[in-house]
């Protein structure tokens, strides 16, 4: 068990400073956020000072309580996961990622906070995975947020029930807004259930 007076990183056991969200040695984001969070933490983003318990910054407005969340990317492009891996790290998440044949046992296992899911894949397609989803137990209420470049599967995908839609090429403030409100509310529709 970690010693409160003096933290270590939860991944790499490294001293931490007070207060460090990201472990200087390893760089992984620590999970002491929200009402866990100490005084005089850090936002990631412009290094603000953040009271106890905060789940907001109070100089960017950057909403602190969803950092750490997990994101299972199901995309076939390498360029693209890694851009997004780097996206999600610099806004504080953790991102695993997988092919969309691998997507359903992934997450079953893993139980990400959201599935960010490429409709068009060489395996199998996004809405078949998401059908798939749909029809697991512990996957089914995990939000999802689809991604297409095709015209045509983001015709199909217009018709499909599902937590949230972005074109390719997005928009990177765009994504990450849509990524952090799905994060948002799906943090809310798990506190309303327990």
């Amino acid at each position: 068990m970690n010693n409160p007076i003096a933290p270590v990183c939860e991944h790499c056991n490294s001293p931490l400073e007070g207060g460090e969200f990201f472990c200087p040695v390893c760089g992984q984001q620590q999970r002491a956020v929200g009402a866990d969070a100490p005084n005089g933490a850090r936002c990631h983003r412009c290094d603000a000072t953040l009271p106890g318990g905060a789940a907001a910054c109070p100089e960017c407005g950057y909403a602190v309580a969803s950092p750490g969340a997990m994101i299972l990317i199901v995309d076939d492009s390498f360029d693209m996961v890694e851009m997004l891996e780097e996206i999600f790290r610099l806004e504080g998440y953790h991102s695993i990622h997988c092919s969309g044949s691998e997507a359903v046992a992934v997450a079953s296992v893993r139980q990400p906070d959201l599935i960010l899911l490429d409709v068009q894949m060489p395996d199998v397609d996004g809405l078949t995975v998401l059908e798939r989803l749909r029809d697991t137990e512990r996957t089914r209420n995990i939000p999802v947020l689809l991604t297409s470049a095709s015209l045509r599967l983001r015709l199909l995908a217009r018709d499909v029930d599902v937590e949230g839609r972005i074109e390719k090429p997005f928009d990177l403030g765009s994504m990450t807004a849509e990524v952090a409100r799905l994060l948002r509310e799906g943090r809310v529709h798990r506190e309303a259930q327990t």
